[in-house]
């Protein structure tokens, strides 16, 4: 049996994506075309974090079809191991 890891790449990036960027860039779309991911897989991420806590969600009252992500204060906590998880990566693609 494999280790389970604390946190997915896929949620690191989520969550650094959300830390980074300007809140009226925090729907779904966009999350994807940043992230260059597909939009179904982000949907299904985002659901899963959601369930965990490490973000929120709101409706826009400008764009009410859309809904905004934001990090919980849980999903904040979360942005220490997604920084490590991420810092590894790039020591592994610098060791190639």
């Amino acid at each position: 049996m494999g280790n389970k890891q604390e946190i997915k790449k896929s949620e690191a990036r989520i969550l650094i994506y959300l830390e980074n960027s300007d809140k009226t860039l925090h729907f779904v779309r966009q999350i994807s075309t940043k992230l260059d991911t597909d939009y179904g897989y982000i949907q299904k991420i985002l659901k899963n974090m959601k369930e965990k806590g490490w973000i929120g969600s709101e409706k826009s009252a400008a764009h009410p079809s859309r809904t905004y992500y934001h990090l919980t204060q849980q999903g904040e906590w979360k942005l220490i191991v997604a920084r490590n998880l991420v810092a590894e990566h790039i020591k592994g693609e610098d060791a190639k």
